[in-house]
């Protein structure tokens, strides 16, 4: 993890922020925002994981999102196949990170994580095409995503501009 020192512009760095669509966010606040000239001294963290907001808003996007994904799938079985597929994500998560950890223990956030949005992903593609009410739950996690994945392309564009602003802050 790297400290910046005396720099307000570093509270808006792109840098502080996980997914690109906060990050740009970011970025937009930081042209907007006039740094503060009555701070004296200040320490900022530069680090991905350190924005509560950011990733509360994520895990709710996500609740939200598989919250009714869950019963919609359960309802498409009979009542008897409903527990068993209700645990279909929860073991094929399981066998993917047993695959990709080999079998050792390590920390599988990551691994965790794409088989979840992954699972995610293959639900909301299945019930976009239905004609139940999910499929606006689906569609708006579709628009969630291609948000994001626009605001990456844009990042990617303005990287240089985001390296000037951080070798301003001295990282």
């Amino acid at each position: 993890m790297r400290f910046v020192q005396d720099c307000p512009e570093a509270r808006l760095l792109p840098s502080r922020f996980h997914f690109a669509l906060a990050r740009l966010l970011a970025m937009a606040r930081s042209y907007a925002t006039p740094p503060r000239p009555d701070v004296d001294r200040i320490v900022y963290a530069i680090d991905r994981h350190q924005n509560a907001a950011e990733h509360y808003a994520v895990s709710i996007w996500v609740v939200f999102s598989a919250l009714p994904l869950k019963p919609a799938a359960a309802a498409a079985v009979s009542v008897i196949l409903a527990p068993i597929v209700a645990q279909v994500p929860l073991v094929v998560v399981g066998v993917l990170v047993l695959l990709f950890n080999r079998g050792r223990m390590r920390d599988s956030v990551a691994i965790n994580s794409a088989a979840g949005m992954t699972l995610l992903f293959l639900a909301s593609a299945y019930f976009a095409q239905r004609r139940s009410p999910v499929r606006f739950v689906a569609w708006f996690f579709f628009v969630v995503v291609a948000l994001n994945a626009l605001a990456w392309v844009i990042l990617t564009l303005m990287r240089k501009r985001i390296r000037q602003m951080e070798t301003q802050c001295g990282i």
